[in-house]
């Protein structure tokens, strides 16, 4: 993911300031909202505490796979949102497969939401 799609920790702090959606998975829970840039990018976070993964490895691998699984599936998205995805401990053996569906599914209940 280039560094123009991603969040920072100052825009993190806005979204999270500003209530934004709330979604849970098997996987991650998601927060949704705008992020208050001026630009109309879509903006992508992918959070994973020591105490989900322990390791340093563990912790950066369940990243790459969020932001390679967040990147494919929102290519297509082009909303100036932002999208924060914490991660649970249950994703630490999940295999990359399982967090694209969870990815997705969290992603679609947001757009449901958002249009009622």
């Amino acid at each position: 993911m280039s560094q123009k799609n991603s969040l920072s920790r100052a825009d993190i702090i806005k979204v999270l300031g500003a209530r934004g959606k709330r979604e849970h998975g098997k996987l991650f829970s998601l927060v949704s909202g705008a992020h208050g840039s001026p630009t109309n990018l879509l903006k992508i976070a992918c959070v994973v505490s020591g105490k989900t993964a322990r390791r340093a490895v563990d912790r950066n691998l369940i990243k790459r796979r969020c932001r390679a699984a967040a990147k494919t599936i929102l290519a297509r998205d082009h909303k100036a949102n932002a999208y924060i995805f914490y991660a649970r401990p249950s994703a630490l053996s999940a295999t990359y497969d399982d967090i694209k569906k969870d990815i997705l599914n969290l992603i679609n209940k947001t757009k449901l939401s958002e249009s009622h």
